[in-house]
């Protein structure tokens, strides 16, 4: 996190989109913004994972995106009834999963060959028992978010979110 403290306008926390470089220290006139600007520049993987529905991106800046891909593939819904039946139809819902995921782990190590060497960390979002067969194919240093789930028409609302920070306004 950052503190920005100027005694007699305000202090403020900001939390940001990914870990800073190293930690330093800096009282001047002016605040020292630049690790904050460096890192709107930061190209990642965004890895938005569903079951049925997964969104993989490449984003270099905040400024849009180099490369997109969604895996779409049939996982049946949640069973709520008990039973012999629903054990046969969580194992069903299981293979489509895995089903599911080893077409994401395709589409993932095509991007990864085309732009894994640029690439600083991969933010991932979702379902936490895909995220783990996914996980395996990314390679670069994890950034876990709670992302709201990709839409297709506004897919610019998802960038602002993997580049946003987080402000607090503190009393001293």
């Amino acid at each position: 996190a950052m503190i920005l403290h100027s005694p007699q306008l305000f202090s403020m926390i900001l939390v940001p989109p990914f870990p800073f470089k190293e930690s330093l220290t800096r009282e001047a006139a002016a605040f020292y913004l630049e690790p904050l600007i460096d890192m709107m520049d930061t190209p990642v993987l965004i890895v938005s994972a569903h079951a049925g529905d997964t969104f993989l991106a490449v984003a270099f800046s905040r400024e849009g995106f180099e490369a997109q891909e969604t895996v779409k593939s049939g996982v049946m819904g949640k069973h709520s009834k008990g039973g012999w039946s629903q054990k046969r139809f969580e194992r069903l819902r299981e293979e489509d999963i895995k089903s599911h995921a080893d077409l994401v782990n395709e589409k993932l190590a095509e991007l990864m060959g085309k732009y894994g060497a640029l690439l600083k960390y991969a933010v991932i979002s979702g379902d936490d028992g895909l995220l783990r067969q996914i996980s395996p194919g990314i390679g670069l240093p994890v950034v876990e978010r709670r992302l709201e789930r990709h839409d297709e028409h506004n897919i610019k609302a998802l960038l602002d979110e993997v580049y946003g920070f987080v402000s607090y306004r503190i009393e001293l």
